[in-house]
């Protein structure tokens, strides 16, 4: 065959591929279909068409109920609530530092030109002057600065009286200050650079100097502080600092919108809350403009809502739920994504159907029984059937995901009920922490228990937060969380059956028929290949007291061990335990007839329907692990080389606890049937711990979700297995075990059974 006809399959697998997604596909729709249908909260139409002429003043014609919550924006008290916030914020002014300090270097400046100039300030000599100073004289000023000698002396004292005078804040117009910002300023202090000091709020202008306020400040300083200069100097110095006197507090109109906007901004929204079934108006009640903002908030409302958005909405985050909830599948061999997510996604819609059927006959039944009341009577749905169906087929992990899920839905129905979310998820929580499953119809008893005392302590919760309540409510109320619980058990026990009928995920119920040591293989495997039979019940023993001590599903793992080896039938003479001579046989040929076991195995478990984990753990048991007597006979016997993949296990490795706690199982048992002597305590510990220590070195384990820290837990669980089993063989009392293993281990077999 060529490579053209090689490649048209592969371009047709491709091209048609999309097809084996369909019924994934066809399943999501159906899904979104039944949330689209039926997640919608439940209320009557409000009628306004008769209340739209009213107005402030008129009397109403009738009593108006709201048919629902509804949270209206109330702009007209937002908008008066923004205006204030705004008027609060006081103006901003800058007290700009730089300005003092510009004088004084205009100052220096002016006095370095004087420097030695003893000619009278005419001409050009006062006109650059000036230009250092940066202000203008009129010839009766030059005439007093004429008179005195810009020496440094003279210098110091305006400097001196300039940084005085900038000590204080300087308005340009202190009366106009006060008119506009009666109630203070916010202020702000600059440096020179621009950058701001400090911050702080003024409520007095005591301190405040206006133009005319810092002149006389300035001649005040002088007769001060210049006591001992001239009068020509002293004249001299007031007059440079008054034409250096700017105004140091300036308005910053950009930084105060900016404030205000800002505060403005931080206004939340107010919103009206109207509750469901709350009287709006009582009828021949006068209407207030009040009445007519919320009765006009509710019309729009209405109008605003699409009779397809709710569907459409509730149709999405169902999905969107699901995708999440998928995250958390458990990672399973045989095409885990398109079954298990099939299961999870009927077991939500079966749950929101049941919760939509019973919340529609709790309506029926409370007109039946008035007095108990329908809020009571809602109590009573089994809002914990989905959750349950899941923990018993799925595990904890995505039960615990489709809590949310039905938590949303349930709530959602329950006219968007958040008091009755939190309690199908509390419901939910308590089915999904149901404990390890070894006997399953005990465990179904416990479980409707544990889900009414969870649920009957979420109702009495959420009565003592909502209102007073009567002990008779109190008591029917805790009635109807038991009876939830109660038919939650019931409906998953009968759910069980058909889920294991139509997905072939196997159930708690099938799991305990098969382990049943009647069963029609394990009976025909006793007969056929009785040495399997033995180590198969040792190792589903010794596989369910590891399970025990991971927290993992014991009764997967027992019927897991049970049935791990079922294809040694077809072939039972190719292995020791059920023969005490070998075939002679070529170690390639011998290596294959003992790997052609895991095949026949899942062979025969699809003919007698053992379900998808039975399985898995059959395909997973040895992972990709080496036979490893053949392989050893092969080097000894052969000198050229040697094909390692004719002697390898095609795998997959385990890929959930279970299925690793059986590979565990059956190493250990294999190797401790090889010990010589009477091993001790010590001994079959040591060797437990080095079988788990192969197991993970050789990467059999990488991705069964078992820690290293579960592993080492689980191999000394075995461990002490299988030191109960030795002390029984000998007749000795066994020594207290660290868990109660079960029947398996009252099988014992002889030390020369020796399984590959």
């Amino acid at each position: 065959m060529g490579p053209a006809a090689e490649i048209e399959p592969e371009k047709r697998r491709r091209s048609f591929g999309f097809l084996r997604e369909l019924p994934l596909l066809g399943l999501l729709i159906v899904v979104a279909t039944a949330a689209a249908a039926f997640l919608v909260p439940r209320h009557d139409d409000l009628l306004l068409s008769d209340l739209k002429l009213l107005k402030a003043g008129d009397l109403a014609p009738r009593a108006v109920q709201s048919p629902r919550a509804f949270t209206l924006a109330d702009r007209e008290t937002t908008e008066q609530l923004v205006q204030e916030a705004a008027s609060r914020v006081k103006p901003t002014y800058d007290w700009i530092s730089g300005v003092g300090l510009d004088a004084r270097d205009r100052l220096e400046a002016g006095f370095r030109f004087m420097a030695g100039v003893r000619e009278p300030l005419t001409g050009d000599r006062a006109d650059d002057l000036m230009r250092a100073l940066q202000v203008v004289f009129d010839p009766e000023q030059l005439g007093v600065l004429s008179k005195v000698p810009f020496d440094d002396e003279l210098r110091d004292a305006a400097i001196m009286v300039v940084r005085t005078t900038n000590e204080h804040p300087v308005v340009e117009d202190k009366e106009l200050l006060k008119l506009q910002a009666p109630d203070g300023i916010h202020l702000r202090v600059l440096t020179r650079t621009g950058l701001i000091d400090r911050e702080e709020s003024i409520y007095s202008y005591v301190d405040v100097l206006g133009l005319d306020e810092a002149r006389a400040q300035i001649d005040r300083t002088v007769a001060d502080h210049l006591g001992h200069m001239s009068l020509p100097e002293r004249r001299a110095v007031a007059l440079l600092a008054k034409r250096l006197l700017r105004p140091n507090l300036v308005p910053n109109e950009r930084e105060t919108q900016r404030r205000r906007e800002q505060a403005a901004a931080s206004v939340k929204e107010v919103f009206i809350h109207i509750e469901r079934g709350e009287t709006l108006l009582r009828a021949k009640q006068a209407v207030t403009p009040r009445h007519l903002v919320i009765l006009a908030g509710i019309e729009g409302a209405l109008a605003d809502e699409s009779r397809l958005q709710i569907p459409i909405g509730s149709a999405l985050i169902v999905l969107l739920l699901l995708l999440v909830l998928d995250r958390f599948r458990p990672r399973r061999a045989p095409n885990p994504q398109r079954r298990d997510f099939a299961f999870w996604s009927i077991a939500y819609v079966l749950g929101f159907l049941v919760a939509f059927a019973c919340f529609e006959g709790a309506t029926l039944l409370s007109e039946q029984w008035p007095e108990v009341g329908l809020d009571v009577i809602r109590w009573a749905v089994p809002v914990a059937f989905a959750p349950l169906l899941v923990r018993f087929v799925s595990g904890r992990r995505v039960a615990f995901a489709v809590v949310p899920l039905i938590a949303f839905s349930a709530g959602w129905i329950m006219e968007a009920s958040l008091p009755y979310a939190v309690y199908a998820f509390v419901g939910g929580a308590a089915a999904a922490g149901t404990p390890a499953i070894l006997r399953p119809r005990r465990t179904l008893v416990r479980a409707a228990i544990v889900i009414g005392v969870a649920q009957s302590v979420a109702i009495i919760s959420l009565l003592l937060i909502r209102a007073p309540f009567s002990e008779e409510q109190f008591m029917f109320s805790v009635g109807a969380a038991f009876a939830s619980g109660a038919f939650s058990a019931l409906l998953s026990y009968v759910a069980m059956p058909i889920v294991d009928v139509l997905f072939g995920l196997g159930t708690p119920l099938r799991h305990g028929a098969l382990a049943n040591l009647n069963h029609p293989l394990l009976r025909d495997l006793l007969v056929q290949a009785p040495g399997t039979y033995h180590h198969s019940i040792v190792v589903g023993g010794l596989a369910e007291a590891g399970a025990i001590s991971v927290g993992a599903d014991p009764l997967l793992a027992r019927v897991g061990g049970y049935y791990h080896d079922i294809g040694k039938r077809k072939n039972p003479r190719a292995f020791l335990e059920n023969t005490r001579q070998r075939e002679n046989l070529a170690p390639e040929l011998e290596a294959r007839k003992i790997r052609q076991h895991v095949a026949d195995g899942l062979t025969l478990g699809a003919e007698h329907r053992l379900g998808a984990p039975i399985l898995e753990i059959i395909a997973q048991h040895h992972g990709t692990g080496r036979v490893r007597k053949p392989l050893a006979r092969a080097r000894e016997e052969q000198s050229g080389v040697i094909d390692d993949n004719d002697y390898v296990y095609s795998g997959p490795i385990p890929l959930t606890k279970e299925a690793a706690l059986v590979m565990l199982a059956d190493a250990l048992e294999s190797a401790a049937s090889e010990l010589s002597g009477e091993p001790t305590t010590t001994e079959i510990s040591s060797l437990a711990a080095r079988v788990a220590a192969e197991l993970v070195s050789e990467g059999q384990l990488t991705e069964s979700q078992l820690t290293l820290a579960e592993i080492q837990t689980a191999a000394a669980a075995m461990a002490q297995g299988l030191v109960d089993l030795e002390a029984a063989r000998k007749g000795q009392p066994m020594p207290p075990p660290a868990q109660d293993l079960g029947p398996a281990y009252v099988v014992v077999r002889s030390r020369d059974d020796r399984p590959n």
